[in-house]
């Protein structure tokens, strides 16, 4: 099941908090190399990480987090425009209250591989899009690698590429801007096996394939 965590429910969801940003560190700083943001108790935890986050983890059976997003509002600060901005080679970053910033999506690919894992991220791709869907958010940006224009247009997404690809680090990125519509909620259902909406559990926001994982 996905669980969607905000300010107004984080109380309840402690120690699945706390397993998010164990899984986070796991991902981007041990597996990826993201060496400038490594921390001594093994917690990924940035200048985002406030009471504006929204929080995506989709736990398993045993109670531990399998996958994990985060959303952020794009009307205050957030990576693209106070990490990143140029990435986007256009004369204004998108922003706006219909607008959110989806970064640190992941799997726990030591938990799961093939299509289990396959699965698990297009499960909390799904339930980002109908939670955005259900709030009047129809658009997302993200910096990530090149591949997910093309994994996100097999999803049924619009996309359009803010800047031409640059080296992050070792890594290529490029900005994107998603379009959150109808048309790729209903293949993102197909492709994760359901016919209509199953709501993950919600909290109100604040004012692919696994190795895809967003850079951001």
């Amino acid at each position: 099941m996905v669980h969607v965590i905000s300010a107004d429910n984080a109380h309840r969801y402690t120690e699945v908090l706390e397993a998010c940003h164990r899984l986070r560190h796991r991902i981007f700083v041990e597996k990826r190399g993201w060496t400038d943001i490594a921390r001594d108790d093994g917690r990924e935890i940035d200048q985002f990480d406030t009471a504006a986050a929204v929080h995506f983890a989709a736990v398993g059976e045993d109670g531990e987090v399998l996958a994990y997003a985060r959303i952020l509002p794009t009307t205050g600060p957030h990576l693209l425009s106070d990490v990143y901005p140029w990435l986007c080679q256009r004369a204004e970053i998108p922003r706006g209250p219909h607008i959110v910033e989806w970064t640190r999506h992941c799997v726990d690919t030591d938990r799961l591989s093939g299509q289990a894992a396959v699965q698990a991220s297009n499960e909390l791709i799904l339930a980002v899009l109908e939670w955005c869907e259900a709030r009047g958010i129809s658009h997302a940006t993200c910096q990530g690698d090149p591949l997910w224009i093309t994994r996100t247009l097999q999803l049924g997404f619009g996309v359009d590429p803010l800047g031409l690809p640059q080296m992050v680090g070792d890594e290529l990125v490029v900005a994107l801007l998603f379009e959150i519509g109808e048309r790729a909620i209903k293949r993102t259902r197909a492709v994760c096996g359901r016919r209509g909406a199953r709501r993950p559990e919600r909290a109100p926001m604040a004012p692919q394939l696994p190795e895809l994982a967003l850079h951001v």
